[in-house]
């Protein structure tokens, strides 16, 4: 594509199919900060810690995620349009639940991700599917952690900014 050319932009489903999942500010404020009170409030009551912090993962490890940062009328003025689920296709076109044909030229499927312990053979697991853990640590398997899970001991867990503190943690244990 040269730099004349120019695309539309469609988000099919987009992380906004289905019901509303919320959103985290960062306001201005705390970006003129270099987004320090962001953060603070992540790493320090967002937390299995704190009342909010688990009412907060309860909420979130059974209904999504909420946006962070962004807001969904920013990423429409970028000219990002918003559909319903695709319900199929006809003539190698998809189509939205609602019958609306797209005129796109290309799919790209973004359907997040999902976590797979299929390959650990340990009964670690509770009646969800979740490790049995506390902050990564295994009680029940020694010399067994995990890192980067979702909510391990906050919100930031599974986040670069915020994976670091409890790796932290899991090396000290080992030690």
């Amino acid at each position: 594509m040269s730099s004349e050319e120019t695309f539309d932009t469609i988000i099919i489903g987009g992380g906004q199919a289905g019901r509303d999942v919320g959103r985290i500010p960062a306001d201005k404020l705390g970006k003129f900060f270099g987004s320090r009170p962001y953060w603070w409030f992540l790493r320090r009551v967002m937390t299995i810690d704190t009342p909010l912090g688990r009412w907060i993962k309860a909420a979130m490890l059974t209904h999504g995620n909420p946006l962070i940062r962004t807001q969904r009328d920013e990423v429409a003025g970028a000219g990002v349009e918003f559909t319903p689920r695709l319900a199929g296709a006809r003539d190698g076109k998809p189509y939205t639940e609602d019958h609306r044909m797209l005129p796109v030229e290309a799919v790209i499927w973004a359907t997040g991700f999902r976590t797979d312990y299929h390959w650990i053979k340990l009964p670690i697991f509770d009646e969800s599917g979740r490790p049995q853990q506390e902050r990564g640590v295994v009680s029940d398997a020694p010399g067994i952690y995990f890192l980067g899970l979702h909510f391990q001991t906050g919100l930031t867990s599974a986040l670069l900014g915020g994976v670091g503190e409890d790796a932290g943690y899991i090396v000290r244990q080992i030690r």
